[in-house]
């Protein structure tokens, strides 16, 4: 096996790629809400060496950068990029030093090269390489994705901006660099229902109607099917957790809650997926109260219906249709058009219209012990955005 120590920081001149940057980025510890104090300053630093204009805001402890370069004034084109340095926490069960930058056997391993240092790498020098002919790039780079995603609407709220198309670098696809591109995002509802009951003592069960027992009904009314798969994924309504008000074994409870997290077609509003939840609940007949913990808007670059306005359905099917070709063209893969997965933050410019898509890396057991991407595919993906986009032009 053999392995490449780690010998680069900001500081190196030796950082003449985005394998080199990603390797970088792995090896700060940016848990959210744990960033190393040093990196922030660090890396803004060294992308205004490379010609970038640096901006940093704070939401609560969170650090949240946006960067630029290309030609402001009249560019060919005005693109976003949307990625996030911020991880989850290392956790346990490494095989590698999950900061080491550790590259082995062509794959470099540690928390957040897939999700998404690597994405961010090649944004960086995809945006770098495109300013010299005419195109103007914005990445944002906030520092709270993995948790409230309080950073990205800031940095967008801090300064006005006009976007003609944008690309989010999430870790889309699956097995292979290329095989998956998404369109959108489902919409997602958070929330939790309180089943009120009478609390008593279980001795006496004949006497206190027991709230757990009516759980049954209430679960299969929530979890049955929404038969809406409008914008290529289905709508899904899972339960996450069920608690009850006490911790005695002799107790019947007073109340039960249970937690749920739905998401829903793009497609669908999430004012219906709301409505539905709560008629399905009031269909049960238990006594309940309901409570909305968050709503994320969902977006979809329709490339099958018009708009009426300036981002219709013909630059949202140019992007598309762009991107599948660039990317079965570098990578020799036909991308699957997907909208499925979790949320990500580049919904905060697809909800105002801007044709929006994200593809990226693969999963390599993101979240999870010994995270990887193969190293190869960091400058595919770079490749890949510059394709893109020169198509775009």
């Amino acid at each position: 096996m053999n392995t490449q120590p780690l010998n680069l920081d900001f500081e190196s001149s030796a950082i003449a790629g985005p394998e080199q940057l990603a390797r970088v980025l792995s090896s700060y510890h940016t848990v959210t809400d744990e960033v190393d104090p040093s990196f922030m300053p660090k890396f803004s630093a060294w992308l205004r060496t490379m010609g970038f204009e640096t901006r940093i805001i704070l939401t609560g402890h969170n650090q949240h950068l946006a960067c630029s370069i290309g030609p402001s004034s009249s560019p060919k084109l005005r693109v976003a990029f949307v990625g996030h340095y911020d991880t989850v926490p290392l956790g346990a069960g490494w095989s590698y030093a999950p900061l080491g930058g550790e590259e082995v056997s062509g794959r470099l391993y540690g928390r957040g090269v897939a999700d998404m240092k690597s994405g961010v790498a090649a944004m960086v020098f995809a945006a770098h390489e495109l300013a010299s002919e005419g195109v103007y790039s914005t990445i944002f780079i906030p520092g709270d994705e993995e948790t409230t995603s309080e950073g990205m609407p800031a940095l967008l709220e801090s300064e006005s901006y006009v976007f003609d198309l944008c690309i989010g670098g999430e870790p889309t696809s699956k097995e292979v660099l290329g095989d998956c591109l998404k369109i959108g995002r489902r919409g997602r509802i958070v929330g939790s229902v309180t089943l009120h009951g009478k609390a008593g003592h279980a001795a006496y069960a004949e006497m206190t109607p027991n709230i757990v027992h009516r759980l049954p009904s209430v679960i299969e009314a929530l979890g049955a099917p929404w038969n809406d798969t409008s914008g290529g994924t289905a709508t899904t309504l899972s339960i996450t957790n069920i608690a009850s008000d006490n911790s005695a074994s002799n107790v019947i409870p007073g109340n039960v809650t249970i937690s749920f997290d739905t998401r829903s077609s793009p497609r669908r509003c999430l004012d219906d997926v709301e409505s539905e939840i709560k008629a399905r609940l009031a269909q049960t007949g238990v006594p309940h109260t309901l409570c909305i913990i968050r709503r994320t808007s969902p977006y979809l670059t329709d490339t099958k219906e018009a708009d009426g306005g300036p981002n219709s359905t013909g630059r949202n099917a140019k992007l598309v249709a762009c991107a599948v070709q660039t990317i079965k063209d570098l990578s020799g893969v036909t991308p699957q058009v997907t909208c499925d997965g979790g949320t990500s933050d580049a919904r905060f410019i697809a909800v105002a219209g801007v044709p929006t898509i994200e593809f990226g890396v693969p999963h390599g057991n993101m979240h999870g012990p010994d995270e990887f991407v193969e190293v190869a595919s960091i400058s595919l993906l770079r490749d890949i955005y510059v394709g893109i986009l020169r198509g775009m032009i």
